[in-house]
């Protein structure tokens, strides 16, 4: 939610976000419309959604549509959401593998994922995968792949 609030505050596009309970808070590009007064929409964001408003807000992916800013979420109490960060692609295999980010609430530092599943540590995740999706600290099970409408 900070990543997409900040990304939409910088292109003065329209900022909403819903609270558990289903409630649309929006923020006002008109009036006071700085910085200061965004990240003071922001910890109100932070402080009445989370994961599980933010995978009803979220619209469900495929997993062979995977693009950057996907979001691999599990909705609930905890719950948590990891970012698709980047992608790349092997020309000559045809791989695609992708790079997750996260943080914690309320919107800490990022950092990046290793995939528990590689043997050197990569932080590359092949797209092409089965089941679950394991990252060092949670579980994602199938379906948990959405993208902002």
């Amino acid at each position: 939610m900070r990543l997409r609030g900040e990304w939409l505050f910088a292109a003065g596009r329209p900022i909403a976000f819903d609270d558990t309970d289903g409630k649309r808070r929006a923020f006002s590009l008109r009036g006071k419309s700085d910085h200061a007064a965004f990240r003071k929409y922001m910890d109100l964001v932070f402080a009445y959604a989370g994961t599980y408003s933010l995978e009803h807000e979220l619209k469900p992916v495929p997993l062979g549509e995977i693009q950057i800013g996907d979001v691999f979420v599990k909705g609930g109490f905890p719950g948590h959401a990891v970012l698709v960060a980047d992608m790349v692609w092997n020309a000559q295999s045809g791989e695609r593998r992708f790079l997750l980010i996260q943080s914690y609430m309320p919107a800490q530092e990022m950092h990046v994922l290793k995939d528990p599943a590689s043997p050197e540590g990569s932080p590359w995740y092949p797209a092409a995968f089965a089941g679950d999706l394991m990252t060092p600290e949670w579980t994602f099970k199938p379906g948990a792949l959405h993208r902002w409408p």
